[in-house]
């Protein structure tokens, strides 16, 4: 019987087919790969964006407790280099916008039971909350227990028994206490028109039983770029490392001082932008006053717009259908809508060489691109958050 080899040609065929098979084999092994690492990049970016917003919607929630409407939200005075409001700090077309908003720190109980010292007039405080017994306008002396530390940047509120006065003030030296006693705190000098450094001890009520001392706590986000890569910060005024620097120095251009003090709260955030919701006065026949008469500030596209602290502004007593509820003034601010722009974290290798990245989505009043887009996917979260705490209608220090 005879035996036939295989001839070169049949082997040269065979080795081609086996070549082409292994390439087509090679192609769909690489692209499964590319499209995983998409999947793998825009996973990664969600889950910064859906991190950013959770950790700043239970912080915006707490915007304006135990704070006084008007000053709840700050547009003229923190990390803001104008003097005169209308000053436009936060509210930018052409870049991310910022927000500050303060609130009352709520770690604190209040107890008026008569006993240990308390006062049933004034009552006594524990937690983030002390008692005074001088205050001046350069420093508030309380009854501080041994560790009780007080980071210079801190804005404290003062409060006369039963909410009767209350004033706000920043810390001006990190002061801690070495014993249980009376503890002097150094504030910065008071500054007019600046509500966080008001130093208004004037009301003969901060000479009375029952005045304490609250913590309050400031918010301010924003974004900045390390490196090459943009994250979204928060910087809260304080000097954490007590290096004497704080984030942002009185007297300054915003951003001067110690950046080692902020903190970062998600990466590869390019873009936040903030609308205001008033409080909606067509019921009462009024119209709205914001650019595109809808109620809502900073959403008309192209146009420079926030809350202006200038205009006249309600107060506690103020009743329900007052002009003065339905103007700009941020104390009828009830609601904030921020919308995220999330970048992947390096560029996307499944998309042709001339791709030159997804570009931004221009949210709010933002109309102005990004320059440069990287090869970078992009992805746009929103939320809106009503602020309750500014509809109060008297200080509660319970």
């Amino acid at each position: 019987m005879s035996r036939r080899a295989y001839t070169l040609v049949e082997l040269l065929v065979a080795m081609a087919l086996g070549l082409i098979i292994l390439g087509i084999g090679i192609g769909v092994f690489v692209n499964q790969m590319m499209s995983y690492q998409a999947l793998d990049l825009a996973r990664t970016a969600q889950d910064a964006s859906r991190d950013a917003l959770l950790f700043m919607e239970p912080a915006l929630r707490r915007a304006g407790f135990g704070i006084d409407p008007r000053y709840a939200l700050d547009f003229s005075n923190y990390a803001c280099a104008c003097t005169t409001a209308p000053c436009d700090c936060r509210d930018h077309i052409d870049a991310p916008d910022e927000i500050v908003f303060v609130a009352r720190n709520p770690l604190y109980y209040w107890v008026d039971d008569g006993v240990s010292g308390c006062s049933t007039v004034g009552g006594c405080f524990s937690g983030h909350a002390w008692s005074v017994s001088a205050t001046s306008t350069t420093s508030v002396t309380v009854s501080a227990d041994v560790g009780d530390q007080f980071l210079k940047g801190r804005v404290v509120q003062v409060v006369c028994s039963q909410g009767s006065a209350s004033t706000m003030a920043t810390i001006a030296t990190t002061t801690k206490a070495t014993a249980t006693g009376p503890l002097d705190l150094p504030l910065t000098a008071a500054v007019s028109g600046d509500p966080y450094q008001e130093n208004n001890f004037s009301p003969t009520c901060y000479t009375q039983a029952g005045v304490g001392l609250f913590l309050v706590d400031r918010f301010r986000f924003f974004v900045m770029t390390f490196g090459n890569t943009p994250y979204l910060m928060l910087d809260q005024g304080l000097d954490w490392n007590q290096n004497g620097v704080a984030p942002n120095q009185d007297g300054v251009a915003p951003g001067t001082g110690d950046t080692d003090d902020l903190r970062p709260v998600a990466a590869n955030v390019e873009d936040m932008q903030v609308a205001y919701l008033l409080n909606v006065g067509t019921p009462y026949g009024f119209t709205a006053p914001d650019s595109n008469t809808n109620w809502v500030i900073g959403d008309a596209s192209g146009v420079l717009e926030e809350p202006n602290p200038a205009v006249a502004a309600p107060v506690y007593a103020t009743a329900y259908n007052d002009p003065t509820r339905f103007n700009m003034n941020p104390a009828n601010v009830v609601g904030v809508r921020v919308t995220l722009s999330v970048r992947s974290s390096q560029p996307d290798p499944s998309q042709p060489q001339g791709w030159l990245g997804d570009p931004l989505k221009l949210s709010e009043d933002r109309n102005v691109q990004l320059t440069n887009l990287g090869r970078y996917r992009r992805y746009t979260i929103s939320t809106s958050v009503t602020l309750h705490n500014m509809s109060a209608r008297s200080l509660a220090v319970f």
